[in-house]
């Protein structure tokens, strides 16, 4: 089953192009969400599309996002022409939005290699249209060609938003204004509702297993993947596991295979204590999944920062920039920076499932309140273009 994917503008006011989401990847996902849900807090009428990587596969677990084809290849490239089919209806329907967001995400770092969607954004925002990039990691760049594009998009965004600290400084040192940069929140928080506690019988620990490469990790990630499950069954020897990821079996988002690779590791009484999820885990899913659990250890942002909004007590085994969004928080006393097997073990001794349910409120304070600098930073934007 795949998403329809649109060729023009359903009917509605403002016209608002949501850009850069990864959509197999469900944390990229919830941002989508929480950022159409932001928009139209301030904006009910408004039309949205989101300009997608990987609509294809999972976009039928979103009803409520409408979807087009990536930026970049709706405009073309330097490195392309538009994709057929869309080289007249792409460039259109681009320069009528309203307004363009650059969603939140961590692909605005060198290495990942994001030349050919900078190159399309730089493109987009020459076509005047009102322009935000809105919660996102920004690294360093050193590679002339994306300091100058990503330079161009930065200066030519009516305002910039981003979601940990070193982010402010990148952005400031590739030319963007520092008035209009600001330190905001992840707009996937704008998903998290009150909801009753978990119900009273036994939950689950969740272990979020990893083995995608990041920029600036080094580190052998199966082998920590392998240790923290491992370590995390060897300390809590009573408690049922359910080990997923918020990236996993969907176009090339291949967690699953790590977690086979843990699981198959360990030896048969262990591995009876195991709930293995091989199906892809889509953005509500993983909202409950982080909710109804008695704790989790994590090597996906994510499900860290849903679990602990939603009062799970939770610890972070990542050496990623991203993880700073936690700066501040009670969060960033339970992130472990190193991956190899200490830090994994580390991770795994600091859970404790009868450890009380976290007060989202105070264990994420301030960065729940940097959420206020998005949603303002989108109204303001909405306002000036209704």
């Amino acid at each position: 089953m795949t998403a329809s994917v649109d060729h023009r503008w359903p009917p509605g006011h403002p016209r608002v192009l949501v850009t850069d989401c990864w959509l197999t990847n469900a944390g990229d996902a919830a941002i989508a969400m929480g950022t159409q849900r932001l928009a139209q807090r301030h904006a009910p009428e408004a039309a949205i599309l989101h300009a997608a990587y990987g609509s294809e596969h999972v976009g039928h677990h979103y009803p409520e996002l409408r979807f087009v084809p990536p930026l970049e290849f709706l405009l073309g490239t330097r490195w392309s022409t538009p994709t057929p089919g869309w080289d007249v209806d792409g460039i259109e329907l681009v320069t009528s939005a309203d307004l363009i967001i650059s969603q939140g995400g961590g692909f605005l770092r060198e290495g990942y290699r994001p030349l050919a969607r900078l190159d399309a954004l730089a493109r987009a925002v020459h076509g005047a249209v009102p322009f935000l990039v809105l919660g996102q990691t920004i690294g360093a760049f050193d590679l002339a060609f994306a300091r100058r594009e990503l330079g161009v998009v930065l200066r030519a965004a009516s305002g910039v938003v981003v979601r940990d600290p070193r982010s402010l400084l990148h952005a400031i040192d590739l030319g963007a204004t520092g008035a209009h940069v600001r330190l905001g929140g992840d707009a996937a928080l704008a998903l998290v509702a009150q909801r009753p506690d978990p119900p009273g019988e036994p939950l689950p620990v969740s272990v979020v297993l990893s083995a995608a490469t990041v920029p600036d990790e080094g580190t052998d990630r199966t082998a920590a993947a392998c240790t923290l499950l491992r370590e995390v069954l060897r300390a809590l020897p009573e408690d049922p596991v359910r080990v997923w990821s918020s990236a996993q079996s969907a176009g090339d988002e291949e967690d699953d295979g790590v977690a086979s690779v843990a699981v198959d590791a360990l030896d048969a009484s262990s591995r009876s204590r195991v709930q293995l999820i091989e199906e892809h885990v889509p953005a509500g899913q993983m909202l409950e999944y982080s909710r109804l659990s008695s704790a989790m250890a994590t090597m996906r942002f994510h499900p860290a920062l849903l679990a602990a909004t939603q009062g799970t007590p939770t610890v972070l085994l990542m050496d990623d920039q991203k993880a700073d969004a936690f700066a501040g928080t009670r969060m960033e006393g339970r992130t472990v920076r190193a991956l190899g097997p200490a830090g994994a073990s580390e991770a795994a001794a600091m859970l404790d499932p009868r450890e009380p349910r976290w007060s989202g409120a105070e264990v994420l304070e301030p960065m729940l309140d940097r959420l206020d600098v998005t949603e303002e930073t989108l109204e303001s934007a909405l306002h000036r273009i209704s």
